[in-house]
């Protein structure tokens, strides 16, 4: 997984973008467990898992993002080399914003 330390989202960014903790009160912590792949998103948002795969690969290439304590994080995740797509824990709710646009 690539490093999103130097990525800091502007102020315009961040009216944008679903924001999650900020800078001086950070989120909670979260676990390599707790990263959710395509099957579970698809039993969380009562869609098909083709369809849940298509769009986080769709969310993937665009390069989606979401404001995570003032810093710019990735809605999807690729945790290894060999490993599939991942939705990050802290961005259900970005997550859930990206597919009711693709539902319009």
């Amino acid at each position: 997984m690539k490093s999103v330390r130097n990525k800091f989202a502007t102020r315009e960014q961040k009216e944008h973008m679903v924001c999650v903790g900020d800078a001086f009160n950070p989120v909670k912590s979260y676990t390599k467990a707790d990263f959710m792949s395509p099957s579970n998103v698809a039993e969380k948002f009562n869609i098909s898992r083709d369809a849940a795969k298509k769009l986080m690969q769709k969310a993937k290439t665009y390069d989606e993002s979401f404001v995570l304590n003032g810093h710019r994080a990735p809605i999807i995740v690729k945790l290894s080399k060999t490993s599939g797509l991942y939705l990050h824990p802290m961005a259900i709710d970005a997550f859930q914003e990206y597919l009711q646009k693709q539902r319009i």
